[in-house]
């Protein structure tokens, strides 16, 4: 479905590259354009406005019509989901239903990557939390499940050991992140699954004063160089089988040029991309 080919990492992967969101990429999908544009460039997206509410089954319906069969689809959790908002069991386990009910198109069709928890920050490594995460696996029993923890302290040097054994035991995956690397706000970029043979890695930039201003406009803003782009895969060369890179530095919209910047290093041709225009002739 994805091939690679790769002189630079001396080794076959199976890598996979995308953005967060289908439509604030105009450099690709041109103006007005959304995800059948989109599916032209990239083999799978992140969703992540469903981190503010669940949308209608027939969206995830449309969406799947909207690109090719083996288009990939990463789906975040909603707020409640994460612990942005706190609530009651009942609430909560209806959340989870709802959710899943939503997303079933995309299970049914075998396009969901996986359902991706991201954290606030102050969700720390501490035994409540962590039976949160080990409760993740019976609320959501059958479908992948990943996981973006953005509190230092579940990577300390005495804890990181211990978290990725939870989350195998749960049969979570570590999304790893780049990020700018500030006192108190960042954790360090942990380029290990986990669970599975998939390494996601989301890419936020490094744009450190924005990053401690908490802006959301500036917080990615950040265009990525060739360098850093080649140490990041370099770091990532050999952690696991696949290897899917998100690239989520858009508030200067640098995102769509340094994946397919990325592509470019690594050599990856991408198989069953929808057609564009000029293919159809």
């Amino acid at each position: 479905m994805l091939v690679m080919i790769s002189s630079n990492l001396r080794r076959k992967l199976m890598i996979s590259i995308g953005l967060t969101g289908f439509t604030d990429h105009p450099e690709i999908t041109g103006k007005g354009g959304g995800l059948a544009e989109y599916a032209q460039n990239f083999p799978i997206v992140e969703i992540d406005t469903t981190a503010y509410g669940i949308r209608k089954r027939s969206v995830f319906a449309d969406w799947r019509a909207q690109v090719p069969a083996n288009f990939r689809f990463i789906v975040k959790a909603t707020r409640l989901m994460t612990r942005h908002q706190h609530v009651n069991e009942a609430t909560l386990i209806q959340e989870f239903a709802l959710f899943a009910d939503s997303i079933e198109p995309l299970v049914v069709a075998g396009q969901l990557e996986q359902v991706l928890f991201q954290f606030p920050p102050r969700f720390g490594a501490n035994a409540r939390n962590a039976r949160y995460l080990a409760h993740l696996r019976k609320l959501l029993p059958t479908l992948p499940l990943g996981v973006e923890l953005r509190n230092s302290s579940w990577f300390a040097p005495s804890m990181k050991a211990s978290t990725l054994e939870l989350l195998a035991d749960a049969h979570i995956t570590n999304f790893a992140v780049d990020e700018p690397q500030v006192p108190g706000g960042s954790i360090p970029f942990v380029p290990v699954p986990a669970y599975g043979d998939t390494l996601y890695v989301r890419l936020h930039g490094r744009n450190r004063q924005g990053w401690i201003s908490g802006a959301r406009e500036v917080r990615t803003d950040y265009d990525y160089s060739d360098e850093q782009l080649r140490e990041i895969a370099t770091a990532c060369a050999g952690r696991a089988e696949n290897i899917c890179y998100i690239f989520n530095n858009n508030a200067g919209h640098a995102a769509a040029p340094n994946a397919l910047r990325m592509q470019e290093i690594l050599g990856v041709q991408f198989a069953g991309l929808a057609p564009k225009q000029l293919d159809l002739f």
